[in-house]
C-alpha cells in the first residue's frame, strides 16, 4: 500500500476523487493505486508526490519496498 500518499491524502481533507481530478486519472484507478492493487507508471507517481507535497523519491520508495 502506499501508505505514506494514503496517510497525506487522509490528512490534507484530500479527497480520492479530487486527487485523482488533479493528477487526471480516474478516481477507480487512484484507488487501485493506493490500495496497492495496480503499479502506476513513473509519471503518475510523479504527478501524485507533487499534488501531495512528497518528493516523488519517497512514493517511488513505497513501491520499491512492497515487491
Amino acid at each position: 500500500m502506499f501508505t505514506k500518499a494514503r496517510f497525506k491524502t487522509l490528512a490534507l481533507g484530500v479527497k480520492v476523487k479530487e486527487l485523482a481530478r488533479r493528477i487526471d486519472v480516474s478516481e477507480s484507478y487512484l484507488t487501485n493505486i493506493l490500495n496497492g492493487r495496480v503499479r502506476p507508471s513513473q509519471e503518475v507517481l510523479r504527478r501524485i508526490a507533487e499534488a501531495l507535497g512528497l518528493e516523488p523519491d519517497e512514493v517511488q520508495e513505497e513501491v520499491k519496498g512492497e515487491e
